[in-house]
């Protein structure tokens, strides 16, 4: 098998040759560009072009001649000017901080000494006075405008003719609940789904239509090639929802379904959808299978009622797990080695057989993760290839 077939294999819930692996093809997969140093250093190997893949997680590119480190069988392509690690307006420094404003008039900031992360510092629709037609007359970013997504076509063709990999497509930063939080505030957001209903859906309209778009134009110069898309929302804090599920089932649910049936009319018949949801999910896990999400995204199992187990016995044949590899703020971080590949191997172990396991860490690597353990991670994947 080729790394496509493997993945293929792993998703229609049988057995591949070997187990199928992602690091670094998508946003929420690779590692802190920190972390990466770290272990090109721990390696001996020296880079001089470091790119970052995602400003806001500050997570890397992984160079293409290194990826073979992680056994990735997956790899990303999307197109420039919505490419993950390019802000859509300004960039610039004063005193302590750099700052940023993106193409949704977002401003973020992080510290220029040891600052990790970029944080929201001010939200463009943040306001208790706002109505719909301002939702209509904000300034929207259009990730197709001006687009050669040709150039899409080619990068994914070469990633698939040399490495023979599953194509990765990144979705445009527009989810349909996280997106206009960013844009409104949390705690506004929340607030509309109660006391402004109208604002919360033609946020979440307007995303869906910004999505819908984009897949809409890239899985049509994709076409031909096994490809995976990626859509996102996280819907669920380390110990609950977010929100109720009746919530979600009435408000989300219906434009989330739009979204999944928009992507699969879009591409060929062996498109599968990847779904980003951190956190305690399992409530909606049913949701989601019916939706047609093909794989769910990170399974974070130190989060409340996410055991492995449980989850794979009850959702492991209707469902692909991607991710869940490693502990990655515990065990990952503080532990040995030996306790890293102990947990590593168990992990694997109940979620691998018969199929519909994609093995990728719990999210980026962090910065603080000690490099021997970062080599004992991808050395004990490697003894399952």
């Amino acid at each position: 098998m080729n790394s496509a077939e493997r993945v293929a294999t792993a998703i229609s819930h049988k057995e591949s040759d070997k187990l199928p692996v992602d690091f670094g093809a998508t946003i929420v997969s690779s590692m802190h560009i920190q972390a990466y140093k770290n272990y090109l250093d721990h390696l001996g190997v020296k880079k001089d072009d470091f790119e970052v893949m995602f400003d806001r997680d500050q997570s890397a590119i992984v160079h293409e001649d290194l990826a073979h480190l992680f056994h990735t069988d997956i790899r990303g392509v999307y197109p420039d000017s919505m490419r993950p690690g390019t802000w859509g307006k300004q960039q610039w420094i004063d005193g302590e901080y750099e700052y940023a404003i993106d193409e949704w008039s977002t401003k973020w900031r992080k510290e220029v000494d040891g600052g990790l992360y970029f944080d929201i510092v001010e939200n463009p629709l943040r306001s208790m006075d706002i109505s719909v037609k301002d939702i209509k007359n904000f300034p929207w970013p259009d990730p197709c405008s001006n687009e050669d997504f040709d150039k899409m076509r080619v990068r994914a063709e070469h990633l698939y003719n040399t490495y023979g990999c599953m194509v990765f497509l990144e979705n445009p930063l527009a989810t349909i609940f996280d997106a206009p939080c960013r844009l409104r505030g949390h705690d506004h957001f929340y607030m509309d789904f109660l006391l402004w209903p109208e604002v919360a859906e033609a946020l979440m309209d307007g995303m869906l239509e910004i999505q819908l778009d984009y897949y809409q134009r890239a899985l049509k110069v994709l076409k031909g090639l096994p490809v995976i898309v990626r859509t996102s929302d996280d819907l669920a804090t380390q110990s609950s929802l977010t929100i109720s599920p009746e919530t979600y089932r009435t408000l989300i649910k219906p434009r989330h379904k739009a979204l999944f049936d928009g992507i699969k009319a879009a591409g060929d018949e062996n498109v599968k959808i990847f779904f980003h949801c951190d956190g305690a999910c399992r409530p909606l896990i049913p949701d989601f299978i019916e939706m047609g999400v093909d794989c769910l995204n990170p399974i974070e199992d130190t989060c409340v009622d996410m055991n492995l187990v449980e989850l794979k016995k009850e959702f492991g044949k209707d469902i692909t797990f991607w991710g869940a590899g490693t502990d990655t703020p515990g065990i990952l971080r503080t532990g040995t080695p030996q306790e890293v590949a102990d947990d590593v191997k168990k992990r694997i172990e109940t979620l691998a057989p018969g199929g519909g396991y994609i093995f990728a860490a719990v999210h980026n690597l962090q910065p603080d993760i000690p490099p021997e353990n970062i080599e004992m991670l991808w050395k004990t994947v490697g003894e399952y290839r």
